[in-house]
């Protein structure tokens, strides 16, 4: 489910506001303050605003804006332009930001105001939340949809494994990028589109047969994603972006496409190479540390920083280190 962040100052008025009118309206949603103190609850004022329109604050504690993971949400919605820049600095895309009632300068802050000053602000904010709830499910359907019928896909694999699989490949790709796009997410997922169909049997089992099978998963699964994504209603434009990452075009050279590759080496080294190594333990030691190399090789510098962290087996960690030396 796509997620949404609304933002002000010290999270007691404002935003925790918002927050109970999109909550009411059926939209998944966190709120922060850029100088918030954890623990807070919202003030008297915010209360009773929402308790006049049958909503509750009593379970409300403040949290500051550094507090929440930024990169997990699909949109952000500030206060005011100042919150906004705040945002910015702290590396929030300007693709998911936006300003509540910004043609009025955004949102005046009703804190230490009577209720009067409470009410008029709730009005402008039951107003933003209408649009923004309309908006939400407008821009960001397509994305949950696709991302049921990718899953979908997954689960059909017999042997049960693609789920796991795709949820670890979304896992490194929001650590390799945590403002990763909600289609560089949803192609993390298809990295291995109902792989299942297709199994390595069906090609000559030498070296040249090897590399066909594979050319061939990659165009394959590109192709499926694609129809997947624009079945969901993604748009063409990202469909086909997604279809070049999937299909490994321009690796090196095609952002997306080398992120997607270390997100699926980051994999393999985290969760898949120690059955690898005893799957085919007949394998000479130089094999092993020839496909490191080449494993690592495929991978950016950022992929290498996040290589080193992965705790490793003492075995399989002294192949790499020998690898690397």
């Amino acid at each position: 489910m796509a997620r949404l962040l609304v933002v002000c100052t010290g999270n007691t008025c404002r935003s925790p506001m918002l927050l109970a009118l999109l909550k009411a309206r059926g939209i998944e949603v966190d709120s922060a303050g850029t100088a918030a103190v954890a623990g807070d609850p919202a003030s008297d004022g915010a209360r009773a605003a929402m308790f006049r329109r049958g909503l509750s604050l009593d379970d409300h504690r403040s949290t500051p804006v550094l507090e929440r993971d930024l990169g997990s949400y699909d949109q952000v919605w500030a206060m005011t332009p100042r919150h906004a820049a705040a945002l910015r600095q702290l590396g929030v895309p300007a693709a998911i930001l936006s300003v509540v009632n910004a043609e009025a300068g955004g949102v005046p802050d009703p804190y230490g105001g009577d209720d009067r000053a409470y009410e008029a602000c709730a009005q402008v904010l039951e107003q933003a939340a209408d649009l923004i709830a309309a908006g939400a499910r407008e821009t960001i359907m397509p994305y949950d949809t696709a991302r049921l019928q990718i899953d979908a896909a997954h689960r059909a694999d017999p042997a049960g494994a693609e789920l796991l699989y795709a949820d670890r490949m979304e896992a490194w790709i929001l650590r390799l990028d945590p403002q990763a796009s909600p289609i560089l997410r949803l192609a993390a997922r298809c990295q291995h589109l109902e792989r299942w169909t297709v199994p390595r049997a069906s090609f000559p089992m030498d070296k040249a047969g090897y590399l066909r099978w594979r050319r061939h998963l990659y165009t394959v699964q590109a192709e499926r994603a694609r129809a997947i994504l624009v079945a969901a209603g993604v748009s063409p434009a990202e469909a086909d972006q997604a279809a070049t990452w999937i299909s490994k075009a321009d690796l090196k050279g095609n952002a997306g496409t080398q992120t997607l590759e270390d997100a699926a080496c980051l994999v393999f080294l985290e969760n898949e190479i120690s059955a690898f190594a005893t799957a085919h333990a007949d394998y000479p030691k130089d094999k092993f540390i020839d496909i490191i190399r080449k494993t690592w090789k495929k991978m950016s510098e950022r992929g290498h920083q996040l290589a080193l962290t992965i705790d490793l087996p003492p075995g399989i960690a002294a192949l790499v280190q020998e690898a690397l030396a």
